[in-house]
């Protein structure tokens, strides 16, 4: 599944824990890696010495990012082009069959930052390729034991299963499956606490419903699956669960280029690219 995998190289905390989780991911797949560092020279760039000072920088950077990718076993190799970042690391995919993008995500600075406008999220517009993103605060870890996969018991959440199933297996882990019952949500316009309580029992039975389907779906019965259905708004009943079952990895649906493009700080995925502190695999469908 994962034979190539891209890790575009910054100067930012993040970016370092992405390329050590870059690293394990390609020993779990026996995978190589590019690693990609684009400068940008732009209009305020007068000189050419002032080109050359941001190569080198680049190349600084790159060695730097090789240190923490490349030790071991794991064939790497680096890539520095000029240009803007996220056209460069979108046309880098597309020419080079990358199968994984692990990147760094903004590192949180206060309450109501999300990831509209970065890097990570342009490439998440431009890409089809599954996008793992890391945060500065990730912890490092030798092991990756716990992987969840959540549900909306869409056609679109179950896309993702097959990575959810074949990192479980690469690691020799448990695959938790997860659907939340968001009665807020669900209810729409009618306040959540005058819903009435066959309504909430029949999310939480649609839900048990979407976890059961996913799990008669993985074809591996050496897999340990464990299906849980929770009630509470999806962004933090998911972060909670990530945190009381120690989640070390989130799988997770987002709906393709053109609608990812409109999202707001409102979507779920943005809400948990900016709560959790594990890395997170974003399948674009």
């Amino acid at each position: 599944m994962f034979d190539t995998i891209l890790i575009p190289a910054g100067e930012s905390e993040s970016a370092k824990r992405a390329a050590a989780f870059g690293r394990k991911i390609a020993e779990y797949y026996d995978a190589r890696i590019d690693i990609l560092h684009v400068f940008e020279s732009g209009s305020r760039i007068r000189n050419r010495s002032q080109v050359e000072e941001k190569k080198e920088r680049g190349r600084e950077i790159l060695d730097e990012i090789s240190k923490i990718a490349c030790n071991g076993d794991v064939d790497c190799d680096t890539h520095l082009v000029e240009g803007q970042s996220p056209t460069s690391i979108a046309e880098h995919i597309d020419e080079n069959d990358i199968d994984l993008v692990v990147m760094g995500r903004r590192d949180r600075s206060g309450f109501g930052e999300h990831l509209l406008g970065t890097i990570t999220d342009r490439v998440l517009r431009r890409t089809n390729t599954p996008v793992a993103t890391v945060a500065a605060e990730v912890a490092a870890t030798d092991a990756y034991d716990d992987i969840l996969l959540t549900t909306d018991g869409s056609e679109n959440a179950e896309r993702a299963l097959p990575y959810g199933v074949s990192i479980t297996q690469h690691v020799d882990g448990t695959l938790h499956l997860l659907n939340v019952a968001d009665v807020q949500a669900q209810a729409g316009v009618f306040d959540a606490g005058g819903v009435t309580t066959e309504f909430i029992e029949r999310l939480e039975a649609d839900g048990q419903t979407a976890v059961e389907r996913l799990a008669r779906h993985i074809d591996d019965p050496a897999i340990t699956v464990e299906s849980s259905v929770v009630r509470g708004t999806s962004h933090t009943a998911i972060s909670e669960y990530i945190t009381e079952s120690g989640i070390d990895l989130l799988v997770i649906a987002s709906e393709g280029k053109s609608n990812l493009a409109s999202q707001t700080l409102g979507s779920v995925t943005d809400h948990v690219l900016q709560t959790v502190d594990i890395p997170v695999l974003v399948v674009v469908t």
